[in-house]
């Protein structure tokens, strides 16, 4: 259960994430705020982590994947930084008509469920979009952006690396 108080964490290191120190809403994919499903017919979500019960094993694998085949470099990807979110203002997010945006599931990993190795991690959750898909690109395009922008209106804090481990020790 993802409780309203929990605060939940959003890795974010590309460099088209940042205007200098500025998060821009470039942060979440647009295939994760429409309402689809992935290769394996589940639906898609901005991954996340509880703070209470971040791991920095995890956290560490999942860094060494995303570098395991030298795009980082070619990318020029930054040290990884954490988005902080509050669940319960992601839940209170609404459209002009009212309705609820978001909600966010407790969605743990099993150790090996994301590959050979991988550790458990069970402060894994995702941000899933309530609303229905637009039928046109363009439609589409705009609430993406729409979407993308609400998120960064709620952001409370961006912590770096290192900072976010000894926050999350001292919880």
């Amino acid at each position: 259960m993802v409780d309203d108080t929990d605060i939940v964490l959003r890795m974010v290191w590309h460099p088209c994430h940042f205007d200098g120190d500025k998060l821009k809403t470039s942060a979440f994919e647009p295939g994760d705020l429409v309402p689809d499903n992935d290769d394996t017919g589940q639906p898609r979500y901005v991954s996340t982590d509880r703070l209470a019960g971040v791991q920095q094993g995890s956290v560490d694998w999942r860094i060494n994947q995303q570098q395991r085949d030298g795009r980082d470099v070619r990318l020029e990807r930054l040290k990884p930084r954490f988005v902080e979110f509050l669940c319960g203002d992601i839940r209170s997010l609404a459209d002009e008509a009212g309705q609820y945006l978001f909600f966010v599931k407790h969605l743990p990993v099993a150790a090996g469920e994301e590959g050979k190795d991988s550790p458990e991690n069970p402060a894994h959750c995702g941000i899933l979009s309530t609303s229905a898909a637009p039928d046109s690109k363009k439609e589409k395009r705009e609430k993406v952006e729409a979407l993308r922008t609400k998120l960064l209106q709620i952001k409370r804090g961006t912590l770096s690396y290192e900072s976010m481990f000894l926050s999350a020790l001292a919880s």
